[in-house]
């Protein structure tokens, strides 16, 4: 496999495709940002696809691998915070347990049913 970026042709390791996010690992000696097309082509030199750099969120070029993605830039995680309590999910939380068991007698009570049975 190789890219060809601005006419400049360079190997790279098998690349990774998704609707987010592209990878293509193993690519030395790229120039960043990429501001040209990025064309994927198998070793015969078939075309496989054509990617424009601005069509994408964003891009990185960290340790010879190349990403282009829609994801969001993420976000640091500072181990200092306290963890937030997850929100109550809807309908918890109303009522007491006293409450809630009266309820579930009463639906017995109206159904026939006897606890003690």
């Amino acid at each position: 496999m190789y890219i060809s970026i601005g006419g400049v042709q360079r190997q790279c390791g098998m690349p990774s495709f998704s609707e987010q996010t592209l990878i293509w690992p193993d690519v030395a000696g790229i120039d960043a940002p990429v501001e040209d097309c990025v064309i994927t082509c198998r070793d015969d030199g078939f075309i496989m696809r054509e990617d424009f750099p601005e069509t994408w969120l964003r891009q990185t070029y960290e340790n010879d691998t190349l990403v282009f993605t829609s994801l969001p830039e993420p976000e640091p995680y500072d181990p200092g915070e306290e963890p937030q309590e997850p929100p109550e999910p809807p309908g918890e939380g109303k009522y007491t347990q006293q409450e809630k068991e009266a309820f579930i007698e009463g639906l017995m009570e109206g159904a026939g049913i006897n606890e003690q049975a």
